[in-house]
């Protein structure tokens, strides 16, 4: 069950295998600007605040004498789009665009269409695109104003732009993988599976990305049934190459059905797929990237123990700096402290402990709660040099923000706004707010949040708002709370399930249960794709104020539109039950509770579920005691040792809220 619960974890942040990758990228990256030791990218890289323009620096290239190659400075925007410095690539883009002889064509236009969107949002990049003359107005051009749209939930536009592609006859591949990505995030599944048919339809092929992204919707939505069969065409389709990503996303899908089984069969099956084809090439593909992500594959889908026979079955030649640090990284996420810790003291020995390395360390002792060796680790990096990046930061302040230690979280915060090359944004602010929240500071934290909302910026805005929205709802501000979701719903065309999700849990957070009723009727008038965690919230705002037969009631009606409760609605009955004592009606909606097909997030208290089964034993009923100790098999929460352990979403956020 553990396995499965990082399993859990891997899934819900499906990038995290490619983290053993990161220790090589940015090398590859560099390598290929090698050729001479003073190029334009050394120069241009080190600029991380994009408050500072870097367009001084290509003026004083050309002081020196130096002539800007514009394949190579095509190069670096490319290379800082990679890296999200959007800002800086604009900059870059703008200046070439501005040159004199420079001549506009379409591929340069679609690429300055596409950072104006990252960098200032889609209005500029829309405005951008108005001021162009007609003939630049090709497919590469049509495609990136779509991509936008897809990119920031533009639904209406999104759509209004392929339509008009479809009868200019621009309408590719790749356009209609934006619409099926679109579609994906915001959960219309029925849009999803339309737009494909007329993929078919048309005779528009489909690529890798389209079977991908259909597994992936699919996975999201437990539709297991149609997932199985996009998994069975990838399969049966040899000129994919499916890869070993496939089964993982697929492994996701059985995870959230809850059918543990089918997932580690399907992990097998990634596995020995990727496996073999390294040692079936073992002179030219074995490598130490693969290796690494291979490690932490292991580690995620059959344990540590796993992952360390396959480490020491590695030649000695392959364990670099990349594979050690996956290796560590295994160690941190399964907080097996010894283990990391000696990891960590073979890499200084080598000479390969690097910023990414002291991060994982960092963020260990974070999750465990210690927080000397916390401060330890970061000082043994300021000794030796080792430079503090980005997360660095990052995770001392949220350490100290969960251990409200408010001295050193501001100190942490003061370093970080001083530090221009950060690039410090809202987060940082929610963050602190955290901190003071749970040190009982709501002036504070109220302070923060209000300077977060000045950092609020580009494609960011969804997430910090859904953000704000439960902090400001945590320290009793209800005219902000309506305020930022007043702003959510101008800014888009329509809001989905996470943006519900957010605001209904803010008014059960101000005890508006009133309020919470009509935006849950406003929900379901809208027809999203349902999410049962979302009437949960009433449920439980029912539950926990003794209201249980209008909770009863609430369910019946969702059962009379056809929706089917999941495991974690009937838990709810089945703990509000057991805490006013009335064991019969407890034990009854524990047998929906075990009936349920989906039991996904459907955990147990200890002491509801032992209640539960003493009652069943008193009163004879030994074969469903049986029954519920098997359901409920690495189910049960028992109470926390230490505060470090929690999840605390005063501090950071979850990961379990709806999709869009």
């Amino acid at each position: 069950m553990m396995i499965m619960m990082a399993l859990v974890r891997s899934y819900k942040q499906s990038n995290s295998i490619c983290r053993a990758l990161l220790y090589s990228t940015e090398t590859n990256i560099q390598q290929n600007f090698k050729r001479n030791d003073d190029n334009l990218y050394r120069r241009i890289s080190p600029v991380g605040d994009p408050n500072v323009s870097v367009i001084p620096i290509l003026d004083q290239w050309e002081k020196e004498g130096k002539t800007v190659i514009y394949t190579q400075l095509f190069l670096i925007i490319k290379t800082l789009r990679k890296f999200n410095r959007f800002t800086h690539a604009l900059q870059l883009s703008e200046w070439m665009a501005n040159r004199k002889g420079s001549k506009l064509t379409a591929p340069s236009a679609a690429i300055h269409l596409d950072l104006l969107s990252k960098a200032q949002g889609v209005e500029q990049a829309e405005q951008y695109f108005n001021s162009l003359p007609e003939d630049v107005k090709k497919l590469q051009v049509y495609s990136a104003l779509l991509n936008c749209y897809a990119a920031t939930k533009s639904v209406e536009k999104a759509e209004a732009t392929a339509e008009k592609m479809k009868q200019s006859g621009m309408m590719t591949t790749l356009s209609y993988n934006s619409m099926l990505n679109l579609y994906k995030k915001i959960g219309d599944y029925e849009k999803l599976d339309k737009i494909h048919q007329e993929m078919l339809k048309m005779g528009v092929s489909c690529d890798k990305p389209t079977y991908y992204i259909r597994l992936s919707a699919y996975a999201l939505t437990s539709d297991i049934e149609k997932m199985e069969k996009v998994l069975k065409n990838m399969e049966s389709n040899s000129n994919l190459g499916i890869d070993w990503n496939a089964y993982v996303i697929a492994s996701g899908g059985y995870i959230k059905s809850g059918l543990p089984d089918k997932a580690f069969e399907t992990l097998k099956k990634s596995e020995e797929l990727d496996l073999s084809e390294w040692m079936a090439n073992r002179k030219g593909g074995l490598t130490a990237p693969g290796v690494a992500v291979h490690l932490d594959l292991v580690s995620k889908a059959q344990g540590v123990e796993q992952a360390e026979k396959y480490f020491n079955s590695v030649p000695d030649d392959l364990k670099t700096l990349q594979v050690y640090g996956a290796l560590l990284n295994c160690y941190a996420a399964t907080k097996s402290v010894e283990k990391a810790e000696a990891t960590a003291e073979k890499m200084k020995q080598m000479g390969t402990m690097t910023t990414l390395g002291y991060n994982s360390m960092l963020n260990l002792y974070k999750k465990i709660g210690d927080y000397e060796k916390l401060d330890k680790i970061y000082l043994e990096m300021l000794e030796t040099g080792v430079s503090c990046d980005k997360p660095t930061y990052y995770i001392r302040l949220s350490a100290y923000a969960l251990a409200s230690d408010i001295e050193k979280m501001e100190k942490v915060l003061e370093t970080m706004e001083n530090n221009s090359s950060l690039g410090i944004d809202w987060n940082a602010y929610v963050i602190a707010s955290g901190g003071y929240i749970k040190s009982g500071l709501p002036d504070k934290a109220f302070e923060m949040l209000k300077k977060s909302e000045n950092y609020i910026q580009g494609n960011s805005k969804g997430a910090a708002w859904e953000s704000l929205i439960g902090r400001y709802a945590s320290i009793g501000k209800k005219d902000d709370v309506y305020r930022i979701w007043n702003l959510y719903k101008t800014s888009w065309s329509k809001v989905y399930n996470r943006g519900y999700s957010s605001m209904i849990d803010a008014l059960v957070r101000l005890d508006d249960i009133d309020a919470v009723e009509k935006l849950l009727a406003e929900w379901e008038s809208q027809k999203l794709s349902f999410d049962f965690r979302i009437p949960n919230m009433l449920i439980k705002a029912y539950c926990t104020k003794g209201l249980l037969v209008k909770a009863e009631a609430y369910v019946d009606r969702l059962v009379d539109m056809g929706k089917q409760p999941p495991a974690s609605t009937w838990v709810l009955f089945v703990t509000a039950y057991t805490k006013d004592n009335e064991m019969e009606k407890a034990v009854e909606m524990l047998k929906k509770c075990v009936a349920a097909e989906d039991m996904r997030g459907c955990k147990l208290d200890h002491d509801v579920f032992t209640a539960c089964v003493e009652y069943l034993e008193e009163n004879g009923d030994l074969e469903m005691v049986e029954e519920i100790e098997k359901v409920f098999e690495g189910r049960i929460r028992v109470p926390l040792i230490s505060n470090a352990e929690s999840s605390d979403d005063e501090v950071e956020e979850s990961e379990s809220s709806p999709t869009k």
